[in-house]
């Protein structure tokens, strides 16, 4: 009962911590970068929400098997293959993610931007870095049910608080002193983003049960919880067509500003 309180406050403390980064220094952004530049941000916030589908429920799949794990020892001999197969798997998403945003950016930003100041061409590498920023941070998500399931909120909340602080707030000098340009904001973004994954990952499987021999990537490991992650991405489908679609639509109807 003691573990469950600490959990569940860890969990509150932390998004507490993050709300309040994006309270903050939101809108020191939108000063610097100004109303357009500001408003692809917001479009990369929608892109991450939706492109959090696309793990087609492995992460939440993986938070139940490591959550069976950690209270019943006979079912983790197979933990390890679960997570590399699974963190296998969203890696290559992550690099589909990134190629997918890169080869469409132009075609983004000159047929469902509306752009008063900026060019097709800037706004286009922009959505470029964008995917890149976006694919690095993706797998974190992945590797944030893992720890969940694992029963290790503190130390998860620490590091998505760690990084939610580099993320907001180390973002500003780069814009005060080097480039205030949403270039250089999603570039940052994309170095936080590729250190919280790796991080992450290694925190997995320092606290993954120790198992015989190698991890090894099999079928069979995402085959026995197919049924309940296919329930999750459909689950998720719909919740994101009330929470994000209409925003995207509204930046094809409206300009940035």
């Amino acid at each position: 009962m003691a573990a469950l309180r600490t959990n569940i406050l860890a969990n509150y403390l932390g998004q507490i911590w993050m709300a309040a980064m994006a309270v903050i220094f939101l809108p020191q952004y939108l000063r610097i970068l100004g109303v357009e530049a500001f408003g692809l941000v917001g479009v990369m916030l929608s892109f991450q929400a939706i492109l959090q589908l696309f793990d087609f429920g492995i992460g939440g799949a993986a938070n139940r098997e490591l959550s069976r794990c950690a209270h019943d020892p006979a079912l983790a001999g197979g933990s390890r293959d679960l997570v590399r197969t699974s963190e296998s798997v969203i890696w290559v998403m992550a690099a589909a993610i990134a190629l997918l945003l890169w080869g469409g950016s132009s075609a983004i930003a000159v047929h469902w931007l509306h752009l008063r100041n900026g060019t097709p061409g800037q706004a286009g590498s922009a959505i470029a870095i964008m995917g890149l920023a976006i694919a690095l941070l993706w797998p974190s998500t992945f590797y944030a049910n893992c720890l969940s399931g694992l029963e290790r909120q503190p130390q998860l909340n620490v590091i998505q608080a760690v990084f939610a602080t580099f993320r907001y707030a180390g973002v500003l000098p780069v814009l005060w002193w080097v480039s205030p340009t949403i270039g250089a904001f999603l570039w940052w973004h994309a170095l936080v983003g590729v250190a919280q994954s790796l991080v992450m990952a290694w925190l997995v499987w320092r606290y993954l049960p120790p198992g015989q021999g190698s991890a090894r990537i099999t079928r069979h490991a995402l085959q026995r919880n197919s049924r309940f992650a296919g329930g999750l991405f459909v689950i998720g489908i719909l919740a994101m067509g009330v929470s994000q679609l209409d925003r995207l639509v509204l930046t094809s109807l409206r300009p940035l500003e």
